[in-house]
């Protein structure tokens, strides 16, 4: 059979972008596992507030113990995407745990070391371990809010022109589940679905995997192609 590519259209389909970047190969479920930060998206103190805010993209890998002790990387392929990780300058908060989970033991003193101390460990690639659960996000909901606050029709265009208060109130509305417990079960009974359509809605509803926080992990000492 052959096929007129002529009559194709180059167009890409649309939602692929956001579902593979967003989501990789699958949402893991909830559980203790191990990653890598694999982009730093920014560093910005909060304005009025003794904190920083930190959105960071990881991947989630996991380690097993082959024969003789030796131990092994294995690539889940499940990104966590935008990330939100917080440093209070006045008491302990998600960044300083990441940091000791990464075998950092000096704190910084200003916003500049905590950039590099973060840099650091991506470059390294220094393995962290953290809890993580699901939430669930409805996109189309989110779009939607997104256009009428921007005033247009173009759900793109909306992301392009909406501030962050709009991004705030588009969020918070598109959440629809806050933990793997909220989503309903799989046919088979031991498990949640991933994905699934909230009639109350009438839209799709998709598991999106957060981390909840960071642990000190038995391997943490091992980075990135020195396991």
């Amino acid at each position: 059979m052959i096929i007129d590519v002529s009559k194709l259209s180059s167009e890409p389909i649309e939602g692929l972008d956001e579902l593979f970047l967003s989501y990789g190969r699958g949402p893991v479920p909830p559980g203790t596992y191990h990653g890598f930060i694999t982009e730093i998206l920014e560093v910005r103190p909060i304005p009025g507030c003794p904190s920083t805010l930190l959105k960071l993209d990881f991947v989630v890998s996991d380690i097993v113990d082959l024969k003789f002790g030796s131990l092994e990387e294995v690539n889940l392929g499940c990104a966590i995407r935008w990330q939100k990780v917080y440093k209070n300058w006045r008491k302990p908060s998600m960044a300083d745990n990441l940091l000791r989970s990464a075998g950092i033991r000096t704190q910084p003193h200003s916003n500049r070391e905590l950039e590099e101390m973060i840099v650091q460990i991506k470059e390294k690639g220094k393995l962290l371990t953290f809890e993580v659960d699901w939430e669930g996000i409805c996109c189309a909901l989110r779009d939607q809010r997104l256009m009428e606050l921007t005033g247009t029709s173009d759900s793109d265009e909306a992301k392009g022109q909406a501030s962050r208060e709009d991004w705030k109130q588009a969020n918070r509305i598109s959440l629809r589940a806050r933990s793997y417990h909220k989503f309903p079960d799989a046919p088979d009974g031991k498990s949640k679905l991933d994905r699934y359509f909230d009639k109350s809605i009438g839209e799709e509803v998709i598991a999106r995997v957060k981390i909840r926080r960071f642990v000190r992990g038995g391997i943490g000492r091992y980075m990135r192609g020195h396991l």
